[in-house]
């Protein structure tokens, strides 16, 4: 996908995710799916409508790539809060790794090409590697004590690490009208993560 999308946009179209998991976790994982937690999600997901803007640049095929990554991640999140609620977060870690480096691995031979990485690419690929593994285990440790359809809203403030990568290291900036879908994704997710405070301090001191 990324071949043929910008960064900010294709990680974007991957915020249909939380909208899925939303939908699902009352089944799958017995949750219960506060109202205010449908409103952030339905926020987040026009500000996506606004970065991929329908009709407008983003080739069709990029589109239905971004789409089938948000099925694969909301997957992943409700298999990830599945296990996590009875195994260790380091055990997640692992796992989710080897599995992830065994079915890559196989599709690798259909995408090689020759080229070698610079030494600035390399550096990028180490803190990947690195900085992945660090957050997917506090990922593993929060949903280990938080439900799924709280958290997914948050991965909507992953757009803004998306974008300063794109501009680093590919020199892609975001036009003003994905800057503005940007701005509502992420404060989707840090409205949700007010209202979440004030219900839990109010529910305590009640």
């Amino acid at each position: 996908m990324l071949k043929i999308v910008p960064l900010a946009e294709g990680t974007a179209m991957n915020f249909c995710a939380p909208l899925i998991v939303l939908a699902t976790s009352p089944w799958l994982l017995k949750e219960k799916a506060n109202p205010s937690r449908w409103v952030a999600v339905a926020i987040g997901f026009c500000g996506m409508l606004i970065v991929i803007r329908p009709g407008g640049g983003i080739v069709p095929t990029g589109v239905m790539l971004g789409i089938a990554s948000a099925l694969v991640f909301a997957l992943v999140v409700v298999l990830t809060r599945k296990i996590n609620q009875s195994d260790h977060p380091l055990v997640t870690l692992f796992y989710g790794g080897v599995v992830g480096m065994v079915l890559s691995s196989l599709i690798v031979p259909f995408f090689w090409f020759s080229h070698m990485p610079s030494q600035r690419e390399w550096l990028i690929l180490a803190s990947t590697g690195v900085t992945s593994t660090i957050g997917h285990f506090f990922v593993n440790s929060a949903y280990k004590h938080a439900e799924a359809s709280l958290l997914a809203p948050f991965a909507y403030l992953q757009i803004i690490s998306a974008t300063t990568m794109g501009w680093i290291v590919f020199n892609q900036l975001p036009d003003s009208l994905t800057s503005l879908g940007i701005t509502v994704i992420c404060a989707s997710g840090m409205g949700i993560g007010y209202i979440e405070h004030r219900r839990t301090h109010l529910g305590r001191t009640g």
